[in-house]
This record gives structure tokens, sequence and C-alpha cells, in this order.
């Protein structure tokens, strides 16, 4: 139980870390939404997944 609240806790935090990443790519390439004249980048909810899969991947190699 306690290796699955600490996988649930990298993977949110690794998520929190991705998401900023595409921000700056997403405004220069121009993959935004215009929300209240504001650009809002879409590239970050790319991080959600690639998080997820990260920290199954590496729990799953590693040693018992």
């Amino acid at each position: 139980m306690l290796y699955g609240i600490a996988a649930a806790a990298a993977a949110l935090f690794l998520a929190a870390l991705l998401a900023g990443l595409p921000r700056a790519p997403a405004l220069r390439s121009g993959l935004v939404e215009r929300r209240r004249g504001r650009p809002v980048p879409l590239l970050g909810g790319v991080a959600a997944p690639l998080a997820t899969v990260a920290v199954a991947v590496t729990g799953e190699s590693a040693p018992c």
C-alpha cells in the first residue's frame, strides 16, 4: 500500500515538473488556445501520461 502512495506521489510530482517544459515550444510554434485574450499552451497535457508511464516502468524494474 505504501508503494502505491509513493508511486502516485512521484507521478504527480513528475507531471507537475514536466508540464512546464513544453510551454515555451508551444508558445513559439503557435500551439495555443486563446482564452480571454491570453494564449494558453496546449502541450502540457502530454506530461501526465508520460509521468505515469515513467513511474510505472521504473516501479516494475525496481528490485524487490
